[in-house]
């Protein structure tokens, strides 16, 4: 099944998450120059406590496998789901697909990488509505897999690739969708990036794992296929074998599991996908779903923190500009704010309420807004902006001196939408860039607020973060 997958504007490069496209690598990067990076591409589906990543321990396990020819200081688990999850919650990513890269930072003058720190590359892709299913025709590539010990068949590699892109770019001239590539012996490997089967009177064979890649879906079909009792064997493939198929198909994290009707002098299979295959692409379906719980809790990972936020009953509240009347509370909530920040008790100076009623006056310039419960009327989130001149900016720009949600709301994207409001007052008042400042050493529980912001847009300029605002504003 051919899918359209666009790439998402945020990705995370070494702790940092970076518009697509100010993301770059030195240009004598070793992984450039050698191909010595690992790679992982992983399925983001939409799951009843939101996304859920798809057999995510085992694409780490692999990633960790793929590595450790290098001596390589390979990231651990808690690390790499860290980067994962920060890329999707920051690109609002509901079902799509990842590309997760470890590579060296060690330039092109240094052939052994071991001893150089490894970066973590994640890029997002958003998925769009799937187009109708169409099975796969596979030519037969010229291109053989190298025989065994002349490789690391267990590594997936970014350097192993050039001939799997060769074999794939000849097929795709010919009018293929992609290419079937046969061991030195003329047996069945794989197809380029994906792993291949045949079904034989209700039975389930494919290549054994030599030069083949350990594909994470492959290990799900198996469990699938026991599911339904469906007999599976790994053994050598022949082209005569798979002449005398009744069902083809290939698994990857891409195609996950899509039928072939036709491989070039081979096999024709006009009435694909066969029943077999129906059974496993709809038990596929369930897994990825959360219908088939068994499976489903042991291959599907959710951001650990979703729950939490999902299970809690809405809260209606509204955000606008403040009113005199909101005075006390608006300076009581700047008070908690410094607190927590600070992890110790703090006071106010006795002007901060006369300070907060010019504002909402206007008799200094700046905003101030107030998020409340409708039923209540409670103050449950403040925001104070100042309107600052800078030489740098050739004009105004709005700088954010104070933002608090109460804890008790923070689950409700109420800082969110206080930021939205202080959009649309900067549309409003022809300004373009919001900043907010940020100093790493000062507060105690910076890194949370930190990522916040990374999620409403906001990216990191020396000692402040900074946001650009189009001419219009969409809600």
């Amino acid at each position: 099944m051919t899918r359209l997958f666009e790439p998402c504007r945020w990705v995370y490069l070494n702790d940092r998450l970076v518009p697509l496209e100010k993301a770059f690598l030195r240009v004598d990067n070793h992984a450039i120059h050698f191909g010595a990076a690992a790679f992982e591409s992983l399925r983001v589906y939409s799951g009843r406590q939101g996304p859920a990543v798809l057999g995510l321990a085992r694409h780490v396990e692999r990633l960790h496998n793929s590595l450790h020819p290098f001596a390589a200081p390979a990231p651990a688990l808690e690390t790499i789901e860290d980067a994962l999850w920060r890329t999707i919650d920051q690109n609002s990513l509901q079902q799509g697909y990842l590309r997760l890269l470890v590579f060296p930072t060690a330039d092109c003058s240094e052939f052994d990488p071991s001893r150089r720190p490894w970066g973590i590359l994640v890029l997002a892709f958003r998925e769009g509505e799937p187009s109708s299913r169409i099975p796969a025709q596979l030519a037969v590539s010229p291109v053989r897999r190298p025989p065994i010990g002349s490789t690391l068949p267990r590594a997936k590699l970014t350097g192993f690739y050039a001939a799997d892109v060769a074999a794939h770019v000849a097929a795709h001239s010919l009018g293929f969708d992609d290419a079937l590539i046969l061991h030195e012996d003329g047996s069945v490997c794989e197809v380029t990036g994906a792993n291949f089967f045949i079904v034989r009177n209700r039975q389930l064979r494919t290549p054994v794992l030599a030069s083949t890649i350990d594909g994470i879906t492959r290990r799900l079909v198996f469990e699938l296929a026991a599911l339904l009792e469906i007999p599976v064997q790994e053994c050598m493939l022949s082209l005569s074998d798979v002449a005398a198929a009744d069902e083809v198909f290939i698994t990857g994290t891409y195609h996950e599991i899509r039928e072939v009707s036709l491989i070039a002098g081979c096999v024709a299979l006009a009435g694909a996908p066969g029943a077999v295959t129906r059974q496993l692409q709809q038990c596929f379906r369930d897994v990825t779903s959360g219908q088939e719980t068994r499976l489903s809790s042991a291959w599907l990972t959710s951001n650990p923190l979703a729950p939490l936020v999902r299970h809690k009953e809405p809260v209606c509240y509204e955000t606008g500009p403040a009113g005199i009347e909101d005075v006390e509370q608006i300076v009581e909530a700047v008070r908690r704010l410094l607190e927590e920040l600070r992890a110790a008790p703090s006071e106010l100076p006795a002007g901060a309420a006369t300070v907060c009623r010019d504002m909402i006056e206007k008799k200094m310039p700046g905003a101030v807004f107030v998020a409340r419960e409708r039923q209540s009327s409670t103050i449950v989130g403040i925001l104070a902006a100042s309107i600052q001149q800078a030489i740098h900016q050739a004009g105004s720009y709005a700088l954010i001196q104070e933002l608090w949600v109460d804890p008790k709301h923070r689950s409700y994207d109420v800082g969110a939408a206080l930021i939205e409001a202080l959009e649309r007052y900067c549309r409003d008042s022809q300004l373009t860039t919001v900043e907010v400042c940020l100093p790493k050493h000062s507060f105690a529980n910076l890194p949370r607020t930190y990522r916040f912001y990374e999620r409403c847009g906001f990216a990191e300029v020396g000692p402040r973060m900074r946001k650009g605002l189009p001419c219009q504003i969409s809600r």
